[in-house]
């Protein structure tokens, strides 16, 4: 009998099995038998059922190998009557009390069970919690979109007292300050809410979990309620309240003082998850106080703190860190420091500053470090990228398995080759929408190397408001992130339908950048307006006006034109000019796309 080759023994084989992305053991299995009996159970261990995408004979004939099962209300329909002997975890989604549920639980009855409901109706409520009542094995209760009164039944409370994570998502409570439960299982929490509620209930709800380990408050209202919230957290943490908590993750529009910051780390004994994106300070003082807990952190979510003096020490003394998001780091602290000890990191978030006399210096060795990683996925904004950054990526990133948005976005052809090249090698290469929607905005930063997942929406804008020299927005955007100020701004492009409110107030605020207006289809009545205002802004360098019917006897038009160096127009209706003297002295660049006269009966020359 020939001796088996290493590669056959199983194993080596679940040895290698351990680095494989569970999208590439699919394709592994198909190499040989043995292949396939030892990564089949990898890859049936974990299964979350869409619709349409796993064939239920596929699921019929593996069920005795899936171990953690997550579904929805249209498994019951096409499987719910199939039966898992070695299920050990079962996660439904439902949006209200779906026929076949209980029955499907019932028979799986050592399965921890984790529920989540969305937009139930309050009448529906009592029955489902009461139904739920039977479980013991339930473990986790996620709620979305609810209105939850405690006043109305007590099975809430008594279905609550029995959890280990509760989830409150859009959900609001009320009633519950007149319950005195105690919920002594519960270890993690999550309050997330866009709308304002009453801080000190939710309060209430946290001093309930003695044993709490984790927290994650995420709320985008920008109440008092957040303050009521977290100055009794940051009072109640250092006294002992939960002498279990390790992990705190606080997001969204939370205004929190510094003395409350060193209050919270202060209070926790052991930190394995700090994620703070809601601070915009990081002070010295907190990281000294942050500094012990070092060895053990697992996860660190700064971004919105203005330092970039913290990330270098942390990157180089955190052995078990996985995800870490920063403002920023200077390449030459990376260049001049400790090698990064944190070799398992999953996500890196963070802009890397290169000083232009010493770039090419500072970036092999700032590449050198993040050749220590192991990336998974890697997602950036838009890039000016050649085939040797490529070539860099599939030489020490061997576990690459998705990278997302513009690798060249100068010029089409060359993008193509680096995608091609990339997908030779199986990496999956998409347009990611966050990159899409940063480069709608044209935004471009400063300086150009940047290792970052971009996340869309004004927290990162505000972050990174100090590198956008070149902005183009519209009404949307203004209303989205109007009031921020942007220093160093040097081209801003405004594309309008009307007079948006705070379109003039954005503009005032940025007096030294040249402004490019693009109107379209206004009313009569709005342009006159709008034409006034304009003149106001002597930045104002062109104007591309589109399917807009002018009156040339409104002389300020004329006024604003006399000002510009470039001039734009777009299915124009004119009347009246024929009337008006004026000279354009300023105007180098015009555009005339389909001008016609009010009766359309010619072109204008």
């Amino acid at each position: 009998m020939p001796p088996t080759h290493p590669l056959e023994l199983p194993e080596v084989l679940l040895h290698i099995a351990a680095y494989l992305p569970q999208h590439h053991r699919p394709s592994c299995a198909l190499v040989s038998k043995t292949w396939n009996q030892v990564l089949t159970p990898l890859i049936w261990k974990e299964v979350k059922y869409q619709h349409g995408k796993q064939g239920s004979d596929a699921i019929q004939r593996h069920r005795h190998l899936i171990k953690l099962l997550t579904v929805d209300a249209s498994f019951l329909n096409d499987c719910g009557s199939m039966r898992f002997p070695n299920i050990e975890s079962l996660s439904i989604e439902s949006g209200s009390d779906h026929l076949g549920m209980e029955e499907f639980i019932s028979e799986h009855p050592f399965a921890s069970l984790h529920m989540t409901f969305w937009d139930l109706d309050c009448q529906d409520q009592p029955n489902v919690w009461d139904r739920l009542l039977v479980f013991n094995n339930l473990k986790s209760l996620r709620l979305n979109y609810l209105r939850i009164d405690g006043t109305d039944t007590s099975s809430t409370w008594q279905l609550c007292m029995r959890l280990e994570r509760l989830k409150l998502e859009f959900s609001s409570l009320r009633g519950f300050d007149q319950s005195s439960t105690e919920f002594s299982r519960i270890k993690e929490l999550t309050l997330f809410s866009s709308r304002a509620e009453d801080g000190l209930m939710r309060l209430e709800l946290v001093k309930r979990c003695p044993h709490l380990t984790t927290l994650i408050y995420i709320s985008w209202d920008e109440s008092e309620q957040n303050r009521n919230f977290f100055h009794g957290f940051a009072r109640l943490l250092p006294e002992g309240t939960w002498p279990d908590f390790k992990a705190i993750t606080a997001k969204g529009y939370i205004e929190l003082y510094s003395n409350e910051m060193s209050a919270i780390i202060r209070g926790m004994k052991q930190i394995h998850v700090f994620q703070m994106s809601c601070v915009s300070t990081f002070e010295p003082h907190h990281m000294d106080l942050l500094r012990p807990h070092l060895d053990t952190i697992t996860e660190i979510d700064l971004s919105r703190a203005e330092t970039c003096d913290i990330a270098q020490e942390i990157l180089s003394s955190s052995p078990m860190l996985k995800r870490f998001r920063a403002a920023r780091i200077n390449g030459t602290d990376v260049a001049k420091g400790q090698p990064w000890v944190c070799l398992g990191l999953e996500e890196l978030e963070i802009e890397f500053i290169l000083d232009p006399s010493t770039i090419y210096h500072v970036q092999p060795l700032v590449f050198d470090q993040l050749r220590r990683l192991s990336v998974f996925t890697f997602r950036f904004m838009t890039q000016r990228m050649g085939m040797e950054e490529i070539e860099w990526m599939l030489q020490h990133w061997r576990s690459l398995a998705e990278v997302g948005g513009k690798l060249n976005r100068y010029d089409y052809n060359i993008d193509n080759k680096l995608r091609e090249r990339l997908q030779d090698h199986g990496i999956n290469c998409i347009e990611d929408d966050q990159v899409e929607w940063w480069a709608r905005l044209g935004i471009k930063w400063s300086p150009p190397l940047i290792w970052k997942e971009i996340k869309q929406g004004s927290d990162a804008i505000q972050r990174h408001r100090h590198l956008i020299k070149t902005l183009d927005m519209d009404a949307f955007s203004l209303e989205s992130w109007g009031s921020m100020r942007f220093p160093y701004l040097e081209s801003l492009r405004v594309t309008t339908g009307n007079d948006d409110p705070g379109l003039e107030d954005f503009i005032s605020e940025h007096p030294s950048a040249s402004l490019h207006m693009v109107v379209w289809d206004p009313g009569c009545r709005d342009k006159q307006e709008l034409w006034s205002k304009l003149l106001g802004f002597n930045n104002l360098k062109s104007h591309d006006l589109k399917a807009i019917e002018i009156d040339g006897t409104d002389t300020s038009i004329w006024q604003l034109c006399t000002r510009l160096e470039r001039l734009e127009f777009h299915d124009l209706y004119l009347e009246g000019f024929n009337q008006s003297s004026t000279e354009f002295y300023q105007i180098k660049d015009m555009t005339l796309s389909d001008p016609k006269d009010k009766d359309g009966s010619h072109d204008l020359g």
